[in-house]
């Protein structure tokens, strides 16, 4: 599990369900680092099968949570992979934009 501000986001419980009920699982293309911030890009499925992007983005040096992103209810994807690749290409492009400096 990827532990995220000294919290575990969803923890699975002993029969593998998260804390909501639903099967929690990671992937290791979900969670990366770019120029001094760690991302968590693990998409929420949504009741129809679709995928709805999240991300939290946290400074690699001490943890401390920078920002995180829902984005609108009605963005899903048709598959996690997709959904990842969303808020990854947004997450990038909103540090790179941003005047903050580590």
């Amino acid at each position: 599990m990827l532990w995220l501000c000294g919290t575990n986001l969803d923890a699975p419980t002993e029969n593998g369900h998260g804390s909501q009920g639903r099967m929690t699982h990671m992937h290791f293309d979900a969670a990366f680092t770019h120029r001094g911030y760690l991302l968590n890009c693990a998409p929420a499925r949504a009741g129809d099968g679709s995928w709805q992007p999240y991300v939290v983005i946290s400074r690699s040096s001490d943890g401390e949570l920078v920002a995180n992103r829902f984005f609108p209810a009605d963005l899903r994807f048709g598959d996690e992979a997709a959904a990842i690749a969303h808020a990854r290409d947004w997450a990038v492009r909103w540090i790179d934009a941003s005047s903050v400096t580590l």
